[in-house]
């Protein structure tokens, strides 16, 4: 159960489609850019698939595999619907929790991606917008039903001024060339304003470098 449940988290990430830009590591590390640069791989779009794999975005297929994101959220919905009738209630509270948090954390990354993109990604086009704006859109609409589905649930606050424990991808990158403080609870209502606070964009940044391109910061 526990394996399961931790299956369901780690779920909401892939698939995704995300970037690094070049400044990022100039401005937050002081490491030497030459080996991302001859591998080409700075300010460039990617996707983290279902199967664990990096791979860059070369042309419009690549952008398919997104496409599943709809179908792996409804279904953990449904998951999370039996989970309820089979854990008790302590359990699945800080279970849901721990969901909701997920997801609330990728909706929140994801907008920033969809937005930056253009500005940064050198293999960026019109339908990498529209890719990008359906993995946003998703996720905003998967957080809405964990609310509306689970309102009785409470939610516990962020207890510092960022969100400190974002999800890893425990992978290296795979160039292809693709064809205990306690803090007050606040009841989940679905008329409260239920929006936790952001990651910064450095934060976002910081993240994918350690996680996604195994650089020591």
């Amino acid at each position: 159960m526990h394996r399961k449940i931790e299956e369901l988290i780690a779920s909401v990430k892939q698939p995704l489609l995300f970037f690094l830009p070049k400044s990022s590591i100039e401005k937050f590390t002081s490491i030497n850019l030459n080996n991302f640069e001859t591998h080409d791989v700075l300010n460039k779009l990617y996707i983290f698939a279902t199967d664990g794999r990096v791979i860059q975005i070369k042309n419009d297929c690549d952008y398919l595999q997104i496409l599943k994101k709809e179908k792996i959220l409804k279904s953990n919905l449904f998951e999370l619907i039996q989970l309820k009738s089979i854990l008790d209630k302590l359990a699945f509270d800080f279970f849901i929790n721990e969901y909701y948090k997920e997801v609330a954390t990728w909706t929140f990354t994801t907008e920033i991606i969809k937005n930056e993109a253009a500005k940064h990604a050198k293999n960026y086009n019109i339908s990498s917008q529209e890719y990008l704006n359906y993995q946003h859109n998703i996720l905003k609409k998967h957080c809405n039903d964990v609310v509306q589905h689970f309102a009785t649930i409470d939610i516990q606050p962020q207890q510092t001024n960022r969100i400190l424990n974002l999800p890893t991808f425990n992978n290296k990158l795979d160039v292809e060339k693709s064809s205990t403080t306690t803090t007050p609870k606040s009841s989940l209502n679905k008329n409260e304003d239920k929006t936790l606070l952001k990651p910064t964009v450095k934060e976002i940044d910081t993240f994918l470098l350690q996680n996604v391109f195994s650089v020591n910061l």
